[in-house]
């Protein structure tokens, strides 16, 4: 009996030592177990910090494409801003000096050219001298003056750049431009002029130079030629008695071309003497 109570004994401690070893088994699986599903837990919010990173990179990728778009759209339109401001800048320009051109008066500095009309002629002067008219300045008008060549020579010789308007008894109303200055030589000389042209007020047309033969000629007993004689102006301008304006419009002989226009300045389409009604002479200021 003593035996089988040691034995019994025995055996309630290994139980307990089992039933301990088994508790502590299982408090060591369940703490596993933790663990296992902590880290499940820590890899999955690792996972979903490192999608949340790769979205957020993405993200930095789409707005620096964006910036970098939106950077050089910005200085495309600072290109075309600082363009249009330039633009703007040469149209105030261009607007002041045709103010000031309009502020030429041309109706109180002219009877021969209307106001309207003279934009036609700086645009011809701008074409061949890359500069607007500033001011208009009369040197001589023949009623006013003397409608004689002493006169005009006395007023326009050594003077650069004149405008020379000429009106006949018929109401044509045509003149011409030249770089070089008028003279008084005794013979009569011959002046090239690549610059140079003529102009139908009455027809708005601009006649150019041809660049060969003579633009102006000059002699000390006559007024105001151009060519050789596609407008000569005689002594005693204004004498109703006489004709003493000549035009000459044949395109092969003439010094300026007239495109066909055989009724450029003459009153009834054909060359010759007719009368003069007035003449002005300007000095162009640029």
């Amino acid at each position: 009996m003593k035996k089988i109570a040691v034995v019994q004994k025995e055996n309630n401690v290994l139980l307990k030592f089992e039933a301990e070893l088994l508790l502590i088994k299982y408090e060591i699986e369940i703490e596993l177990i933790n663990k296992i599903q902590n880290m499940e837990i820590i890899e999955k919010e690792l996972k979903e910090i490192k999608q949340e990173n790769s979205e957020l990179k993405n993200k930095i990728e789409i707005l620096e494409t964006k910036y970098e778009k939106l950077s050089k759209e910005q200085e495309k339109d600072k290109k075309e801003l600082n363009e249009l401001k330039t633009e703007m800048n040469e149209m105030k320009k261009n607007m002041n000096q045709n103010y000031n051109i309009k502020q030429l008066n041309i109706n109180n500095k002219s009877s021969i050219m209307k106001e309207n009309e003279f934009d036609m002629i700086n645009t011809a002067i701008k074409v061949r001298l890359n500069k607007d008219v500033k001011d208009l300045i009369k040197l001589y008008q023949a009623s006013i003056d003397g409608d004689n060549a002493i006169n005009f020579h006395t007023k326009c010789d050594s003077i650069p750049n004149t405008l020379v308007l000429y009106k006949s008894a018929g109401n044509r109303r045509f003149g011409g431009f030249t770089t070089v200055g008028w003279s008084s030589p005794t013979s009569g000389e011959s002046k090239d002029d690549p610059k140079a042209f003529l102009f139908s007020l009455d027809k708005q047309k601009i006649y150019s130079f041809k660049n060969k033969g003579n633009a102006i000629s000059i002699y000390k007993e006559h007024g105001p030629i151009f060519g050789s004689s596609d407008i000569v102006m005689y002594d005693g301008f204004l004498k109703k008695d006489n004709k003493r304006l000549f035009t000459y419009e044949s395109n092969s002989n003439c010094s300026f071309n007239y495109d066909g226009d055989n009724n450029a300045l003459s009153e009834d389409g054909k060359s010759g003497y007719i009368n003069a009604l007035e003449l002005e002479v300007f000095h162009v200021v640029l």
